[in-house]
């Protein structure tokens, strides 16, 4: 005698699982992957940290990864998508100069998120500049300052980009932008002054380069 559940699913005596069983089953178990990989990309970044220390300019080793390539294998195994484990390496192999493989690790993040990862954009567009594809460098850093107008960080490396395809008119405009947002940054007037210096503007190259010495003197 087989009796079947009250609001289906499975029957007692029979072995095979109902679809409802299944699908739940998957969803559980796709549920679990996320989660461990969200720890894993967590641990990792706590272990890169502690790497580190106070220097946080220093560029972590490689093989201090493995959490993130665990995340990215098991993400893809499972079809979960992965996409913080995809930038956080990507940033790694950016910081060691891996600028193919970080572009790809960039795309796939962007690729994967249910939402525009802005920080994969950036990154992406800095390894496209080192790799001089200009051209995408510039598309994806104006997707983001479309959303992100006052984005200091992201002005500045437009800036340096404009700078490096001799448009240097473009490149004040950025940094006149990024230093309106930011008038403390003494980076940002270094830089300003270098365009000044190189448009041979020497008198306006010397007052930032001032402001940016002051500047330094008072963060000290």
């Amino acid at each position: 005698i087989r009796v079947r559940k009250a609001m289906g699913g499975s029957t007692v005596g029979n072995d095979t699982p109902s679809r409802e069983d299944l699908e739940e089953r998957r969803a559980r178990t796709l549920k679990n992957i996320e989660r461990e990989c969200d720890c894993l990309v967590t641990r990792s970044l706590i272990r890169l940290k502690m790497e580190s220390g106070p220097d946080t300019s220093a560029s972590p080793s490689l093989e201090s990864c493995n959490d993130l390539l665990h995340a990215i294998e098991k993400g893809e195994k499972y079809n979960v998508a992965c996409y913080t484990a995809y930038y956080n390496y990507g940033t790694l192999l950016l910081r060691n100069n891996k600028i193919s493989k970080a572009i790809e690790m960039f795309s796939k993040c962007i690729s994967s998120s249910p939402d525009p990862y802005y920080l994969a954009y950036i990154n992406r567009g800095i390894a496209y500049g080192v790799s001089m594809q200009y051209d995408k460098a510039f598309s994806d850093f104006d997707y983001v300052l479309k959303e992100q107008p006052s984005n200091i960080h992201l002005l500045y490396n437009r800036a340096v980009l404009n700078k490096l395809n001799g448009n240097l008119q473009d490149a004040l405009s950025d940094l006149n932008c990024a230093i309106m947002y930011s008038p403390d940054d003494a980076q940002l007037y270094s830089e300003r002054g270098r365009i000044y210096s190189a448009q041979n503007k020497m008198q306006m190259a010397m007052v930032d380069f001032a402001i940016a010495l002051q500047l330094d003197e008072f963060s000290v």
